[in-house]
């Protein structure tokens, strides 16, 4: 055995703690089995690599940074004419929206950074910015090794999950919606109810005297 299991134990329970967002500090982890901390950051970068984690995520917020770069080289190759600051601004920041949108989708763990990328810039893009995707998209994969109908088959199904959960989103909130108004009609209804339970209640009849008068409370201090 080249590791104590001991150490890597812990050490695992570290990780773990961070991955999963509930930290726990070396300091507390060693005290439960009378350790050192070094034995646990010593054996980290071991745990680490013998599962292969991730250490480094690439986001496509800098695929998209240089696929409007791109944009603008290729318009002024293409057509001769350069795209406006202000719709190169527009376009980033609705992409980036959009973009935020793919990241709670499995477009991440499903596509590499440059197509959710540009999924977002297709997304983002209107027919008055005049941009032609398709020989813009030919120029890009020209020599890289895979087919415009792959990258466009990708792109349009990134697209698909940002709708999916889109509607998802707006049935939840339909749903929601429906139980308020049906939360706050019970408890617009409850007190008329009670006060009409109230109203059927019969009265307590007043006791009367033999001779038909109501007879009067005895009062105090009479004999």
């Amino acid at each position: 055995m080249e590791f104590h299991p001991k150490y890597i134990g812990a050490t695992c329970i570290y990780v773990a703690g961070k991955v999963e967002e509930q930290y726990i500090s070396v300091e507390t982890l060693v005290k439960s089995y009378d350790g050192v901390e070094s034995d646990v950051i010593a054996h980290e970068m071991i745990v680490l690599e013998g599962v292969r984690f991730q250490l480094i995520m690439y986001h496509p917020f800098r695929s998209l940074t240089g696929f409007i770069d791109d944009l603008r080289a290729h318009s002024k190759s293409t057509r001769h004419t350069d795209v406006p600051i202000s719709t190169l601004q527009t376009l980033h920041a609705t992409a980036t929206a959009v973009i935020n949108d793919l990241l709670l989708t499995d477009a991440p763990l499903l596509y590499p950074p440059a197509v959710v990328a540009l999924a977002g810039l297709q997304v983002a893009t209107t027919v008055e910015m005049a941009i032609d995707w398709t020989k813009y998209l030919l120029a890009c994969k020209r020599g890289q090794g895979q087919s415009m109908h792959e990258v466009v088959q990708a792109i349009q199904e990134v697209v698909q999950l940002r709708a999916a959960r889109e509607a998802d989103a707006a049935a939840s909130e339909a749903e929601l919606k429906s139980a308020y108004k049906k939360l706050k009609g019970f408890y617009k209804s409850t007190p008329k109810k009670a006060a009409a339970d109230e109203s059927k209640e019969p009265k307590a009849k007043k006791h009367k005297s033999s001779d038909g008068k109501k007879s009067k409370k005895s009062k105090k201090g009479v004999a």
